[in-house]
Order: C-alpha cells, then sequence, then structure tokens
C-alpha cells in the first residue's frame, strides 16, 4: 500500500527576529501579529501532523539562563523546548506539534520565555516553522 503526502511549509518572521533581551525573566518574545500563522483550509483535514522548528541564536556566551521556546496558540501549547542558555549560543531542534485541536483561524504564535535570567549584556534573535503533513488532494478528475 502506497501512502501519499504532501508537506506545508509555514514560516513565521522571515529569518531570524530583532534581538530581544534575555536578562529578565517573563516572555521575551512573542511571534508579532502582523507575522502570526493560521492553518486555514488545512483544518478541515482529518489527518494532519505537524512538526515544529525553532532556532534561538544568543549574541554571546552567558554564565547563566534557562528559556523555553514555544509553538502556542495563545492558550494551549503546541510544542515546547527547554534551552539551557549558559551551554551554547546557538539552539535548533525539530519536536512534533498538537495541531488537532486547531481551528482554521487560531493564530499560531512562538514565545521564547526567560525562566531564569541570562547575563545582561545578552540578546536573543528567534525563527520559527511550522512543517503541516497532509494527504495530498487532488481534484478535476
Amino acid at each position: 500500500m502506497s501512502e501519499f503526502s504532501n508537506k506545508t511549509d509555514l514560516q513565521f518572521e522571515p529569518g531570524l527576529s530583532s534581538p530581544v533581551a534575555v536578562d529578565a525573566t517573563g516572555v521575551a518574545y512573542k511571534t508579532p501579529v502582523p507575522h502570526r500563522l493560521a492553518l486555514g483550509d488545512l483544518a478541515r483535514l482529518k489527518y494532519r501532523r505537524g512538526s515544529f522548528r525553532y532556532r534561538v541564536r544568543l549574541s554571546g556566551a552567558s554564565a547563566a539562563g534557562a528559556a523555553t521556546v514555544r509553538l502556542t496558540d495563545g492558550a494551549n501549547v503546541l510544542a515546547a523546548a527547554e534551552l539551557d542558555l549558559s551551554a551554547e549560543t546557538e539552539f535548533h531542534g525539530a519536536m512534533a506539534a498538537k495541531l488537532s485541536q486547531l481551528d482554521g483561524d487560531d493564530q499560531l504564535l512562538v514565545e521564547l520565555d526567560i525562566g531564569t535570567a541570562a547575563d545582561a549584556s545578552v540578546t536573543a534573535e528567534v525563527a520559527g516553522a511550522l512543517v503541516v503533513e497532509h494527504p495530498v488532494i487532488i481534484g478535476g478528475c
């Protein structure tokens, strides 16, 4: 039996965000409203699997700091990764995203939440993307 799937790659901000301070606790970054995404017609499909990709780049080394990068609709966390800001200056990864509860007009955004502050001079840039796998739709036959 063959499987057919299509992938839709949805980018949040083009490239990395503007630098944000990570020297205080709380949400340091949220995708700006014009760059937030919605699944639109993809939400009507019964089968859809999502993968959230992220990249966080620090301006320099930090002696301390911890953060969470997450994909959310503002109320529900769809995917999240914990980052040790003292371990390195560049983080990237991919993970499954729970998309089944979303409506087509739910606005998705990326957040960087600082749990433990980093050094005062350190800033972060954030990028995120959502890849949605879904059946190939063949029409007009």
